[in-house]
């Protein structure tokens, strides 16, 4: 069964063909979906299914597929568990081939799965798709919120990478391993300064909460996102890393990451999502730390303009992007629309 790793890049990849033969079932999409939606690793093993792949994400697919289908390469299939014997020429929506969850634990989709049909099977309304490479037919149905459908292949709103592991990953680095990455030093340290009192009440923070001085590695912006591979990177004026930034030009609909979909801001046209690597007591996710101060140990305040040796090229972009621009009226705008759309802080 180990073939089945393929599914990850050949369902995609495959071509409906054929009629379908619609199955008398009478569970419905809920029905499933309630029945799964609490089920654990050790419940389904019990049932006799077994575990078969590691964490399956999008990272496989070329990136005009990726385009395509408007998710980043992290985007997550999930961990495969598959009874064997129940792989034959039937279906039945209560009884999956295999089940699939995420790194945590989580469930989060169901496979059916058959040998290839003279014609291919539906099921729940869906017709499975015939897999070449593992000359299978297959049709995923997600248990969570799937933005792509509850039948999409992939999910753009999980990864098989956590944020944990992202905040592992970059916990220690320095501003001049960074630098020897890539990354270019384009602001000084920024902070909630230019906000105005309404946003600052709203956010529930002073007016020195953080976000930190900007490095961004320029080539990474582009449609696709690797959470091991953020656009920016931002460090306190004591040089320890703060959080990390994701930046792509504007999607159709904006990319999930981690769980959170980035936020289109319109003043310049990109859609941005930060991950704080240390502590942020208003979220991992929020763009500015109440617990971290620019001002701590005398570093240049917001609007001091490039650090020295910076390209400089992002400055006015980044400060745009952040918020931080000349008008109360238009930053309380941006700032409300930018609550609004990520949901709060």
């Amino acid at each position: 069964m180990n073939k089945l790793i393929l599914l990850a890049v050949g369902a995609m990849l495959a071509v409906l063909i054929g009629g379908s033969i619609a199955l008398g079932q009478e569970a419905t999409v809920d029905d499933v979906r309630a029945q799964f939606a609490n089920i654990t690793q050790a419940e389904v093993e019990a049932m006799g299914y077994v575990e078969e792949t590691p964490c399956i994400d999008a990272s496989e697919l070329p990136a005009s597929v990726l385009e395509q289908l408007n998710i980043s390469s992290t985007a997550g299939m999930g961990i495969h568990f598959i009874y064997e014997a129940l792989i034959d020429k039937t279906l039945d929506p209560l009884e999956p081939e295999a089940i699939q969850f995420g790194p945590n634990g989580e469930i989060w989709n169901v496979e059916y799965l058959t040998p290839p049909q003279e014609e291919l099977l539906s099921l729940l309304g869906q017709t499975l798709t015939f897999v070449e490479e593992v000359e299978l037919d297959a049709l995923h149905l997600w248990v969570i919120d799937n933005p792509n459908g509850q039948f999409a292949d992939f999910n753009p709103a999980v990864s098989c990478t956590e944020a944990g592991d992202v905040k592992a990953a970059f916990a220690n680095i320095t501003q001049a391993e960074v630098e020897a990455m890539g990354y270019v030093e384009e602001t000084p340290c920024i902070d909630a300064s230019e906000l105005p009192a309404s946003v600052l009440e709203q956010l529930n923070i002073s007016s020195t909460a953080g976000m930190g001085i900007h490095f961004i590695y320029e080539a990474l912006i582009d449609k696709t996102l690797d959470p091991l591979e953020p656009e920016a990177i931002q460090f306190g004026p004591n040089g320890e890393i703060w959080n990390v930034e994701y930046l792509t030009p504007p999607q159709e609909e904006p990319l999930s990451l981690l769980g959170q979909r980035l936020t289109f801001v319109e003043e310049v046209e990109l859609d941005a999502l930060h991950l704080w690597v240390i502590d942020n007591p208003n979220g991992p996710f929020a763009d500015f730390n109440p617990n971290v101060s620019c001002a701590a140990v005398g570093a240049p305040v917001t609007g001091a303009g490039p650090a020295s040796g910076s390209g400089g090229d992002l400055w006015p972009i980044v400060l745009l992007l952040m918020g931080v621009t000349a008008g109360a009226s238009l930053l309380a705008v941006g700032w409300a629309f930018r609550r609004k759309a990520s949901g709060g802080y």
